[in-house]
């Protein structure tokens, strides 16, 4: 992760687990995270990204009032919520997510095997913009019993379909 002379993210935000601890109740809000590189810098590494991998994971995200993306380029994912600890209770809300969708397979969201709880997406924009390639899916990962996906007062465009599974 870093930024280059414009103040542009060449890689990765990150906010996660480190040997030093884990943030829980994390809350970021009015904010624009954004690579408008041409092309994913060393590959099309997620724009923003929280990993839980020690046994107390994460818990607590909340993320209002932002915009996730990069207009040039297809990251996969675009928000990786991954790790095998977390995270529980994501909630974004009244954020937009942009990208540029090169393969069908781009997702704008990824939940990890440890993500658990719920993940709540909440008056949420997920646009792709680029029409000639129709995301399949806006969320792609687990879903499963004991981590219910919800979108909720949401729009998208250029997106086949919001997600698949009974706990969406």
């Amino acid at each position: 992760s870093g930024t280059d002379a414009t103040g542009t993210i060449t890689a990765t935000f990150r906010a996660g687990t480190a040997a030093s601890g884990t943030p829980h109740d994390l809350w970021l809000h009015d904010l624009v995270i954004e690579n408008n590189n041409a092309t994913g810098p060393g590959g099309t590494f997620p724009v923003f990204e929280v990993t839980g991998d020690v046994g107390v994971g994460i818990g607590g995200l909340l993320v209002e009032r932002g915009w996730i993306g990069n207009r040039s380029w297809g990251p996969t994912p675009l928000v990786n919520l991954a790790g095998t600890a977390g995270p529980a209770r994501s909630e974004f809300r009244d954020t937009a997510f942009v990208m540029d969708a090169q393969a069908t397979t781009d997702a704008f969201i990824t939940g990890g095997t440890g993500a658990i709880e719920y993940m709540l997406f909440k008056n949420c924009d997920f646009v792709n913009v680029e029409s000639g390639t129709l995301n399949a899916s806006v969320y792609s990962g687990a879903a499963a019993a004991d981590n219910p996906v919800l979108f909720r007062n949401c729009s998208a465009v250029n997106v086949t379909q919001v997600g698949t599974g009974a706990n969406m």
